[in-house]
């Protein structure tokens, strides 16, 4: 029985499929599955996946009209023959002895992480607290944040508690899988290395979509919040965490989106309806998570100076 499945969503990558396919089959330790699934691809990415199928065992693909990355990482969980596995998006990379560093420091454990890079105009390290145990508090606060990729999950965990993506969201389904994942183990093992990479898009300076995700984010937390108020969590647990979305995640990040979007926002006439739906979580913010609470306080006075500002010129 191979040890590891490597799980890999695929939905018109060719740009760095290869690269992120090859640096599975490359890695320092061998005995795992790489299994991938074209979710529907229009380019040649499902040609790219049959290249490496023919020319590696243990490579297995699978094609499907396209059904989205929630479900076609469940369908690949539940393919997984193997005691771990790990995720990968198609268009980043692991370091060559991710694997082998990642097993290693499991050992009888059911969840290990590591740290991750940036790859952008160059490569940097992202920011990282390094920490063993329970976790979740360290996650949503985003001082521990591992990507995606940087997981390495033993499978029985994952039945135990039946954690899969929720297919009904089509944003921060991550975010919430893992969170879940963490509110189940306080045993998290961390490997102090960065072994994987993050492919950084280069996106444009304002969109629509950016406000738009004002929306997704309630909705995902909103959930989380949920999951851990009817969850076997210690009393005092489920009210510290809930503190931290209430008080921070929540109205950090609709602050942030706000303040990176300001000018779009003033220009198409939203920064008024936005503020106005989201006050009653804005007013939430607290300073509960250091420097990162004092910038985002920052942030509010700022983008509230301009909406007041705005409401008084548009009376006069």
């Amino acid at each position: 029985m191979l040890k590891i499945s490597v799980l890999m969503s695929v939905y018109n990558k060719e740009a760095r499929l290869k690269e992120s396919i090859s640096s599975v089959l490359s890695q320092s330790f061998q005995d795992f599955e790489l299994i991938i699934i074209n979710d529907g691809s229009t380019d040649k990415s499902g040609e790219i996946c049959e290249y490496f199928r023919k020319k590696d065992s243990r490579v297995r693909v699978y094609h499907q009209e396209n059904k989205g990355v929630s479900y076609t990482r469940n369908l690949s969980i539940k393919m997984a023959e193997t005691e771990f596995i790990s995720f990968l998006d198609a268009d980043d990379t692991y370091e060559k002895t991710f694997l082998e560093n990642m097993l290693r420091k499991i050992g009888n454990k059911d969840v290990c992480y590591c740290g991750h890079f940036y790859i952008g105009n160059k490569k940097r390290k992202a920011k990282i607290n390094f920490k063993s145990g329970f976790i979740l508090m360290n996650y949503l606060k985003n001082t521990t944040t591992p990507n995606t990729n940087s997981w390495l999950i033993r499978k029985s965990f994952l039945l135990k508690h039946d954690l899969l993506f929720r297919e009904d969201l089509n944003f921060g389904e991550d975010m919430l899988f893992f969170a879940n994942l963490l509110k189940q183990s306080k045993d998290v093992q961390c490997v102090k290395k960065r072994l994987t990479n993050y492919h950084l898009e280069i996106e444009g300076s304002l969109s629509e979509n950016n406000i738009d995700k004002i929306n997704l984010d309630l909705k995902w937390m909103n959930i989380l919040i949920n999951d851990i108020l009817h969850s076997k969590l210690l009393v005092e647990e489920k009210m510290k965490l809930t503190k931290i979305m209430i008080n921070y995640r929540i109205p950090g990040g609709i602050i942030y989106r706000v303040y990176q979007n300001c000018e779009f926002l003033i220009e198409n006439n939203l920064l008024e309806e936005i503020i106005l739906n989201n006050t009653p979580h804005i007013v939430n913010l607290k300073s509960i998570n250091g420097i990162r609470s004092l910038k985002l306080i920052y942030f509010k006075k700022k983008i509230l100076k301009i909406y007041k500002n705005r409401i008084l010129h548009s009376t006069n």
